[in-house]
């Protein structure tokens, strides 16, 4: 693993593609490895996560979340993306009229 960090480390992190970042988190969680290129690839995904697909952020988040790292600029940061990606698709479930599910409710919709 200290071979696979040094390389991370020597690398140009702007020319890294977005799945390299992620796939280079999820190995460092995948065995619990901690380096200080993790550092480096943080950087790189705050800088450019806006240009980041919703699944790659979600690796991402969840490499950091398993390696116990919170760093809140990121959480913000994609907190706000998914707002936004919510926002552009709302409104997401179109509710029949009649058929309203009452707030804490067990009803199904049909």
């Amino acid at each position: 693993m200290a071979t696979f960090a040094d390389c991370i480390s020597a690398s140009d992190a702007n020319n890294m593609k977005e799945t390299d970042i992620a796939n280079a988190l999820r190995t460092f969680a995948h065995f619990q490895y901690m380096h200080g290129s993790i550092e480096l690839l943080i950087k790189q995904s705050i800088k450019r996560s806006q240009d980041f697909k919703l699944q790659t952020l979600a690796v991402i988040m969840n490499s950091l979340a398993d390696l116990d790292i919170a760093n809140p600029t990121l959480l913000h940061i994609v907190k706000q993306i998914l707002l936004a990606k919510i926002d552009e698709n709302a409104p997401i479930v179109q509710v029949p009229k009649g058929k309203e599910i009452q707030p804490n409710s067990a009803q199904l919709m049909p």
